[in-house]
């Protein structure tokens, strides 16, 4: 039976691009050496030039300004975004869920010291304030959309998060504190922030620009892929060790001196709208400290048109592995 089991585990793990979005590299060294990344790069931000007249829609004033500065810098963010009357409600509405006992609770989840408790809102008549000001919000689906240029055929997770570091710990070792990109074309996380973010609590980090394809970020692609590549196939004694921290290939430093990142300290009660394509990392966390969000990932749009339909015909939210 665990023959079987093996086998199908990588039998899945082989197709799995039929159904998920495009991963960042891939795993062969030949081919990201002919420079198989930038080629993927071009395929997919040639179609942000393009007018594809079924999702260009009409943005207002106050959303063209929202989505000129996530185009330029690669982030926005709006402060007081949940109406002053609507914030009990949504205060309530997290009490809820953390009252089902469905949230998953993890130490050191991403190699490090934190302590996580998080989980995902139902899609359900019991969370109307999450599901107009996030899951259903006619302004961020429609941002999504003229950004990405990718039709939003069902709607999002919408996760709760709670990242917490204990007394007497220190914030080590977790591979999500290091710069990084999440992919190689536009992909939009929201963040909200139910709780204030800050330097003490581990606030997020962004270099502002580095969403966009300039020569000196293809040139880092084409690196970066070649390493991957190397370590996706246990071939890590290869890559030069100043590269690595912690197993993880990291930019090169005259690149991160060329997009210095900034931390994003927002009070309670604010909206980030990011492009992980861009540079960036969670900020170190101090000990006894703890912050919490609220997240939608949206890198799923990517994932083909078929299995999206799929989900919504099923009414059910796109699986965590379509990101």
């Amino acid at each position: 039976m665990s023959e079987i089991m093996l086998f199908l585990k990588s039998f899945l793990k082989k197709i799995i691009f039929l159904f998920s979005a495009p991963r960042y590299v891939v795993p062969s060294q030949t081919l990201n050496q002919l420079g198989l990344q930038n080629f993927r790069i071009f395929i997919k931000t040639h179609r942000y030039f393009s007018n594809d007249k079924n999702i260009k829609k009409t943005l207002s004033a106050y959303e063209k300004k929202i989505f000129e500065k996530l185009s330029n810098d690669g982030i926005a963010i709006i402060n007081n975004f949940v109406a002053e009357e609507d914030l009990e409600e949504l205060n309530s509405e997290i009490k809820n869920l953390k009252a089902t006992g469905n949230l998953k609770r993890e130490f050191g989840k991403e190699g490090g010291s934190v302590h996580w408790e998080h989980g995902n809102f139902p899609s359900n008549q019991e969370f109307p304030s999450v599901d107009n000001y996030f899951r259903k919000n006619p302004f961020l689906l429609k941002l999504v959309e003229n950004y990405t240029h990718r039709k939003i055929i069902s709607f999002p997770e919408v996760i709760y998060q709670k990242l917490m570091m204990p007394r007497g710990a220190k914030d080590e070792k977790d591979i999500q504190t290091i710069l990084h990109a999440d992919r190689h074309y536009r992909a939009i996380k929201v963040f909200y922030a139910f709780s204030e973010h800050s330097s003490n609590n581990g606030a997020f980090w962004y270099s502002k620009k580095s969403h966009i394809m300039s020569g000196e970020r293809l040139s880092f692609e084409k690196d970066y892929s070649c390493r991957e590549s190397l370590k996706k196939n246990n071939k890590s004694h290869k890559i030069d060790s100043n590269l690595l921290e912690n197993g993880r290939n990291i930019i090169r430093p005259s690149l991160q001196d060329q997009f210095p990142p900034e931390q994003m300290c927002v009070p309670k009660n604010s909206l980030i709208i990011v492009d992980v394509c861009g540079f960036h990392k969670r900020g170190l966390m101090n000990e006894s400290s703890e912050r919490e969000t609220l997240r939608m990932i949206f890198h799923y749009i990517h994932a083909p048109f078929w299995i999206q339909r799929l989900f919504k015909f099923l009414k059910v939210l796109p699986a965590r592995f379509l990101n």
